[in-house]
């Protein structure tokens, strides 16, 4: 089964669900998918969160730590969700 993710020039990016027997190719695949669209840096730790007293620079990344989170759990089956779902970021 394949899930569209992010788009660019009118083209979809078709990532499949991560199940038992796909992480290799599924993995590769979202970290494109992460990286072409800006947002990988949340995953490897190189777009690290700023201080507290930075209100628009945290508030700015906090919206790429959901894009992230939600890019991953999007791409994610049902029995993969139930071990990701209290992870509050995805650092």
């Amino acid at each position: 089964m394949a899930n569209v993710g992010l788009t660019s020039a009118n083209q979809a990016y078709v990532i499949p669900i991560l199940s038992t027997y796909n992480y290799v190719t599924w993995s590769m695949k979202l970290e494109l998918l992460l990286f072409c669209s800006k947002i990988w840096g949340v995953v490897d730790g190189s777009d690290v969160a700023p201080a507290a007293s930075d209100v628009v620079g945290l508030a700015t990344w906090k919206l790429r730590d959901v894009k992230t989170r939600s890019e991953f759990l999007l791409h994610c089956n049902e029995k993969q969700l139930l071990s990701l779902r209290s992870l509050t970021t995805f650092k």
